[in-house]
C-alpha cells in the first residue's frame, strides 16, 4: 500500500478531527476505515494525530490567492484569533476550510 501525501493526511487528519467531536473516537475510526480503505490501525493514527492537534495543511502544498468578502464582525474574531493563537489568517482558514470539508455531507 502506498504512503498518503502531505494532502490526504491532512484531509484524514482533519475528517478524524471533526468525527471525534461529532462521534467519538471508535466511530471516527470507523468512518475512516471505510471513506478512505485504510486500516484500523492506520485510522487510530490519524485520530491520535488530531488529538495531539496536528496541522499538516499549512506546509502540504503551494498556496493561491483567493479574495473573498467577509462581514467585518467575522473578520476582527479571525484576526483576534490568529493574534492569541500566534497564527496566520490564511493558516487559520485554510485550517477551517479543511475541517468543513472533510466534515460529513448530507448526500453521503
Amino acid at each position: 500500500m502506498k504512503r498518503a501525501t502531505l494532502v490526504e493526511r491532512a484531509e484524514r487528519v482533519a475528517a478524524a478531527q471533526v468525527w471525534c467531536r461529532r462521534h467519538g473516537e471508535a466511530e471516527a475510526v470507523r468512518r475512516l476505515v471505510r471513506r478512505y480503505a485504510i486500516s484500523a490501525v492506520q485510522a487510530r493514527r490519524y485520530v491520535r494525530a488530531g488529538q495531539d492537534g496536528e496541522l499538516t495543511l499549512a506546509r502540504a502544498e503551494a498556496r493561491e490567492p483567493l479574495t473573498v468578502r467577509l462581514p467585518q464582525s467575522l473578520v476582527a474574531r479571525l484576526r483576534t484569533r490568529a493574534r492569541r493563537t500566534g497564527q496566520g489568517v490564511g493558516g487559520l482558514v485554510a485550517l477551517a476550510l479543511t475541517r468543513f470539508l472533510a466534515g460529513e455531507r448530507p448526500d453521503e
